[in-house]
């Protein structure tokens, strides 16, 4: 907000692109307000926040914890004729997984397919999440999830089996489980230690290369012609 604000100061227009930087923040910092205060100066210069904007808003809202609020954006995302996209629908099955709200993740999840989007192993693996965190858990629902990953021909990842360990309440029925859907453990475990391992080398490599890029800037420095006054 603060290099927003200097920009505006210094009599630079701003464009949409510069609110959504600014309600990306708002979001990651889990200010709500701070998101929907964006938004409505958005609206007031005669934008139009479009997909992304109420995006945005709505994942604040779910960051936060607000399931009402972000529900009545998402309606009124509607109601403009904003068509949700992925990101809208994630957001939504993600905040209701996170407070365990099983049957309202559930509900975004079939809007989001009843709309033609294909679901990715991301949002089971929130369905997951809400069978685990439902008060009591579902480990029947989420034997049903489960199978229909791998019906789906989705590959589970380290995430996908970690929860349905916690959502079946352990590693005896979740083995077991895995057995009569022919997913093999092992592999999957394997896959994720090469991801995570091919993290680190991507990481290093990125720091090296920031490095390298900092050393040559010095030596241009030093290397450049001093100029006579």
């Amino acid at each position: 907000e603060h290099w927003f604000q200097k920009m505006v100061g210094k009599g630079f227009e701003p464009e949409e692109i510069n609110f959504r930087t600014v309600m990306k923040a708002c979001a990651r910092a889990n200010d709500t307000a701070g998101a929907e205060r964006w938004f409505g100066e958005m609206k007031q210069r005669g934008m139009d926040p479009g997909v992304v904007g109420y995006g945005i808003l709505i994942d604040a809202c779910t960051r936060s914890g607000d399931m009402a609020r972000a529900r009545e954006h998402f309606e009124a995302m509607r109601e403009a004729s904003v068509v949700p996209t992925m990101q809208a629908f994630g957001s939504l099955i993600a905040g209701a997984a996170r407070q365990g709200m099983l049957e309202e993740a559930a509900g975004y999840f079939r809007a989001m397919t009843a709309s033609g989007i294909d679901p990715s192993i991301l949002q089971y693996n929130q369905l997951l999440q809400a069978c685990a965190r439902s008060r009591p858990k579902r480990p029947d629902a989420a034997e049903v999830i489960f199978t229909r990953i791998v019906r789906a021909g989705l590959n589970p990842t380290q995430v996908t089996l970690n929860t349905l360990v916690n959502a079946v309440g352990g590693h005896v029925y979740s083995k077991e489980l895995c057995r009569r859907l022919d997913v093999n453990i092992a592999k999957v475990q394997a896959a994720w230690t090469d991801a995570e391992s091919q993290k680190r080398t991507d990481f290093v490599a990125m720091q090296r290369d920031v490095e390298l890029e900092k050393r040559n800037k010095n030596k241009n420095l030093r290397r450049a012609p001093k100029v006579r006054r």
